[in-house]
């Protein structure tokens, strides 16, 4: 692509495919197990911490790229490196906080590579996403049209990934694109789609799907894939066990209050009849765009754009990126200033994950026109309100509340 969107995209071998348990137990054990994860009945993701404890998430993943290691003891100090902001003086002030891990650069890479990943995510109570998707050249013989995935190269890797500490599986599918002139990519998110099945059974294959014109933006000079009629993805959807959208609204210099009109509709890949039946990964912007530095979203924003996200009713939100084009690429100090806000917004969003992971449940009461919510209800039957203005206007109602432009207001009842 030729935009910075379009670079991006270029370096972004996306990831993800997450494996997929049946069930949850109804009591989580108090004591170590081995490594597994599964999705509840509302589709939160369920997996051990750093002690081994099953615990339920609020997901929060990251994206990253780096060089290769080999090693637990090298990616563990990678990950160092990573969850303090690249900052030695901070070390580690992320830990905890995040859930997944995404490198995009090591999806080329060997077997015992990407497993040892996982083992150093898994010693810190994280999960890693691995990549395989209809971008990674490597996977692909492109002699026929559309390509034919190299099931010879592919499988033996991921039956070395299978069951193994942190692997949660791979993302198969990043942005695809209906545009003609890659009339491939339905045919290789299905053919992906076909060997995890094979492969991976019990795995998710989660995958970023474009929106629908107009809610995603046109701009026909710079990417095709978005003018009318080419995003229509909801169908490949189906080929997929966990979805996300990634709109990355200050790029396309859309309104943040636009969000509202476009996660219903994608969400809605996720939904049936009404019910979340697989796990919807909200994916937000955190890298400038021009020339990859300037433009950042503000703290205010970054907390804006989670918080709609979240009142919307999804379950986790991934930021791109620490890596390549993202924040790898800023200096101090501005480096340590951009993540030290993204830290404040995920740590107060990591401070309600109880309630943000507790039981849908109805609206105690009908919020006014531009302000949307979502009610969760914990074990101990309390109902939690999460609410946001998603105007630009400040709005009452007759229950005394009343939103300034943007403002969250949460409550218990």
């Amino acid at each position: 692509m030729i935009t910075p969107l379009a670079r991006i995209k270029a370096v972004k071998v996306l990831f993800v495919f997450l494996s997929f348990a049946l069930c949850v137990p109804s009591a989580f054990a108090q004591t170590a197990t081995p490594w597994q994860f599964a999705f509840d009945a509302n589709q939160n993701l369920v997996m051990p911490n750093a002690q081994g404890v099953p615990t339920r998430r609020f997901l929060i993943g990251l994206y990253d790229t780096s060089g290769y290691g080999g090693t637990v003891a090298w990616w563990s100090n990678q990950l160092t490196y990573v969850l303090s902001g690249d900052n030695t003086d901070a070390t580690d002030a992320a830990d905890g906080y995040v859930d997944v891990y995404l490198n995009y650069f090591q999806g080329a890479s060997p077997a015992s590579n990407r497993v040892a990943i996982g083992q150093a995510c898994a010693l810190r109570g994280m999960a890693y996403l691995d990549t395989e998707n209809q971008n990674n050249s490597n996977i692909w013989d492109t002699s026929t049209n559309p390509p034919t995935l190299i099931t010879s190269y592919l499988a033996p890797i991921v039956q070395a990934e299978v069951g193994r500490p942190g692997m949660l599986g791979a993302y198969t599918a990043d942005e695809p694109c209906n545009d003609p002139n890659k009339s491939g990519n339905y045919s290789q998110v299905s053919q992906l789609h076909k060997f995890y099945d094979t492969y991976w059974p019990g795995g998710v294959q989660f995958g970023v799907m474009r929106a629908n014109e107009p809610l995603y933006v046109y701009n026909a000079a710079n990417d095709t894939c978005s003018a009318p009629g080419f995003q229509y993805t909801g169908v490949m959807s189906q080929q997929l066990g966990a979805l996300g959208t990634d709109p990355y609204l200050l790029y396309w210099a859309r309104p943040l209050e636009n969000i509202v009109n476009f996660l219903p509709y994608t969400l809605s890949w996720a939904n049936s009849y009404g019910k979340r039946v697989k796990p919807y990964w909200y994916v937000q912007q955190f890298w400038g765009y021009s020339n990859g530095i300037d433009g950042w979203p503000t703290q205010d924003q970054m907390r804006r754009e989670s918080w709609t996200a979240i009142c919307m009713g999804v379950n986790g939100i991934f930021y791109w990126s620490f890596g390549a084009m993202g924040l790898s690429y800023v200096a101090e100090p501005q480096r340590s200033t951009l993540f030290n806000e993204w830290l404040a917004v995920i740590k107060e969003i990591k401070s309600y994950e109880p309630a943000l992971t507790g039981t849908p449940v109805a609206l105690p009461e009908t919020l006014p026109r531009g302000v949307i919510g979502i009610a969760r209800e914990t074990s101990d039957g309390v109902t939690h309100v999460f609410t946001i203005n998603a105007s630009g206007m400040t709005i009452s109602d007759s229950n005394g509340h009343r939103w300034q432009p943007h403002q969250t207001i949460f409550w218990t009842e």
